[in-house]
C-alpha cells in the first residue's frame, strides 16, 4: 500500500530537512488521541449519536490500538503454547508435584511468618526510617484491592517515639501518614529528586515531587487516591502438615527427572504471571474510543452540560473552550469564581491553569491577595470533586491547578518591567513569556464563550494588559 503525507510549509524548516526525514528508515506511528470534553461537546452538537461514535472508531488512534491489539494476542497465543508443553514437561509418574511445589512455596511462607516481627512493630520498624522522596506503593482509597503510590516529603519524631509522615499524591495533595493509621509495610519502592530546594511548605516543591511521582514507571502501582486506614482484619494464619509434605517429597524424589520438573513448575509460574499482565493490556485497550467517549459523556450529563444528546447553556461554553483542562475551566465559571475580579485579578487566577511547575520555573508559594488565594482554593477543591467522577469512570483525571505563577501574572498585569518581576532567581524569560502567552490565549477564549458582557470586557482586558514588552516582540516574531 502506497501512503501519502502533507508537510505543511515553515520558515524553520527547509526542504532539506523535509527530504532527510523521508528518507530515513520509517518509524512506528502513535496517536495520543483520546476524547476530551471540549470534543465531547462539539461531537453532541455537530453530530447524531451514531455518526460521532463512527468518526471516533475511525480514527487513527483507534487503528493503531487495534493494530497493538493483534500483537498481544500473538504473544498469548505463544505463551498459551509454551504453558502446554511446560505442564507436560511438570507430569511426573510418581506423583503431583505441582502439589508438592505449592505446599513447599506455603510451608517457606509459613516459616517466614513464624520468625518475623509482630506486624506493629515492622511498620515502626520502617516508618522510623523514612526520608523525603522515598516513594511507597500504598492502599489505594477503593475496593479493587489495587495499589496507588505516594512519596514522602517530611517526616516528624516526637516525644515518647511517636512517628508521623506527610506525603503528596500524584495529584499533589499532601496528606499526614501516622505510623498507627496504616496497615502495611511503609518500604520505599523507589525515590525521586527534584532539581528545587527542600522545603516541605513550598506549594512548588510539593507541586514538583508530585510531578516526578506521576513520572515514575511502577508496576502494579496506580495513579488512584490513596488510603490511609487501619483495614481491621487480622492476617490469616497457616497451618502446615509437615508429615504430608515429607511424604510427598520422599515419593517424588525417586523420579529421575525431579528437578526438571520443578523447574518447569517454576517456569510455568513466570509464564503465567507476564500472561496475566498481558490480558490486562489487552482487556484495556480492547476498549474503544466510542466507549471512552461514552464515559466522558458520562461527566458531562452528571454535571449539567449534556442532556440527551443536547448541549446545555453551560455545554455550549465548554464547546468553546480549547484547553487541557476545559471541564474544570468551565465549571469554575460556572461557580461565579471569575465573577467581581479585575483584569489584573483575572490575569493571576487564569495562571493556575496554564502554569506547570519545573526545575527551571520552580514558582512562587506567595499569593497577591488573599481573595486570590481562597478562590484557587476554591478552584482546587471543584478540580478533587472532579477527579473522583473520573476516577469512578476510570477517565484520565484532569490535571492539578497550581498557584506558583499568580504573583508574577499579576505583576506583570500591573505593568511592571520584566527585570523585576522575575528577578534573579524567578522564572526564566523563555518560561515567563510562554505561561504569560497560555493565560492570553485562554483570556480570548473565556471571552467568547461568557455571556456576562462586562466579564468578557474583563477578559478582553487581559490581553491588554499582557500584551506588551517582550510578550509582544514574541508575538511579533511568530507572526
Amino acid at each position: 500500500e502506497i501512503g501519502y503525507c502533507v508537510v505543511l510549509w515553515s520558515p524553520f524548516v527547509s526542504f532539506a530537512q523535509v527530504a532527510q526525514l523521508v528518507s530515513t528508515r520509517s518509524y512506528p506511528l502513535t496517536s495520543s488521541f483520546r476524547p476530551t470534553y471540549n470534543m465531547a461537546a462539539n461531537l453532541v452538537k455537530s453530530f447524531e449519536p451514531e455518526l460521532a461514535r463512527n468518526l471516533l472508531n475511525l480514527s487513527f488512534a483507534q487503528f493503531r490500538s487495534d493494530a497493538q491489539i493483534v500483537h498481544l494476542e500473538a504473544r498469548l497465543s505463544r505463551m498459551r503454547a509454551e504453558q502446554e508443553d511446560l505442564i507436560d514437561e511438570a507430569h511426573c509418574e510418581f506423583g503431583d508435584v505441582g502439589e508438592y511445589y505449592e505446599l513447599t512455596k506455603r510451608a517457606e511462607k509459613a516459616k517466614e511468618s513464624s520468625v518475623a516481627l509482630p506486624a506493629e512493630r515492622q511498620i515502626f520498624y520502617y516508618f522510623a526510617r523514612l526520608r523525603p522522596g522515598d516513594v511507597l506503593c500504598v492502599p489505594a482509597d477503593d475496593t479493587s484491592g489495587v495499589q496507588t503510590r505516594v512519596v514522602v516529603v517530611a517526616t516528624s519524631r516526637k516525644k515518647g517515639g511517636r512517628v508521623s509522615a506527610w506525603v503528596v499524591t500524584c495529584d499533589g495533595a499532601k496528606v499526614p501518614m501516622r505510623v498507627n493509621e496504616i496497615d502495611f509495610l511503609p518500604k520505599p519502592a523507589a525515590r525521586v529528586e527534584v532539581g528545587i530546594d527542600y522545603n516541605p511548605r513550598d506549594h512548588a516543591y510539593l507541586s514538583a515531587m508530585a510531578a516526578a511521582l506521576r513520572g515514575l514507571s511502577l508496576a502494579n502501582c496506580s495513579l488512584a487516591e490513596p488510603r490511609f486506614s487501619r483495614a481491621g482484619k487480622d492476617r490469616p494464619t497457616l497451618q502446615l502438615s509437615r508429615q504430608d509434605v515429607v511424604e510427598l517429597r520422599d515419593k517424588l524424589r525417586q523420579c529421575p527427572d525431579f528437578n526438571r520438573h520443578i523447574s518447569a513448575l517454576k517456569k510455568l509460574e513466570r509464564l503465567s504471571e507476564s500472561s496475566s499482565k498481558i490480558k490486562e493490556s489487552v482487556k484495556s485497550q480492547s476498549e474503544s474510543l466510542a466507549r471512552q467517549f461514552d464515559r466522558v459523556l458520562e461527566v458531562l450529563d452528571d454535571l449539567g452540560f449534556v442532556k440527551e444528546w443536547e448541549l446545555t447553556e453551560q455545554g455550549e461554553r465548554l464547546a468553546g473552550l480549547f484547553h487541557e483542562s476545559d471541564l474544570l475551566i468551565a465549571i469554575a465559571l460556572d461557580n461565579g469564581l471569575f465573577d467581581g475580579l479585575e483584569a489584573i485579578d483575572l490575569a493571576s487566577l487564569l495562571s493556575v491553569f496554564v502554569y506547570e511547575s519545573r526545575a527551571s520555573a520552580p514558582g512562587s508559594d506567595l499569593f497577591p491577595t488573599r481573595e486570590l488565594e481562597r478562590r484557587f482554593a476554591q478552584i482546587n477543591k471543584l478540580r478533587i470533586d472532579l477527579i473522583k467522577a473520573e476516577g469512578r469512570l476510570r477517565i484520565p483525571t484532569t490535571k492539578p491547578v497550581e498557584s506558583g505563577f499568580m504573583i508574577y501574572a499579576s505583576a506583570w498585569a500591573k505593568g511592571r518591567e520584566l527585570d523585576s518581576v522575575i528577578g534573579d532567581k524567578g522564572i526564566p524569560g523563555g518560561d515567563f513569556v510562554r505561561f504569560i502567552k497560555q493565560i492570553m490565549d485562554l483570556a480570548r477564549q473565556l471571552s467568547n464563550v461568557v455571556s456576562d458582557p462586562e466579564l468578557a470586557r474583563k477578559f478582553a482586558s487581559v490581553n491588554r494588559l499582557l500584551c506588551r514588552g517582550v510578550v509582544e516582540a514574541s508575538i511579533r516574531v511568530e507572526h
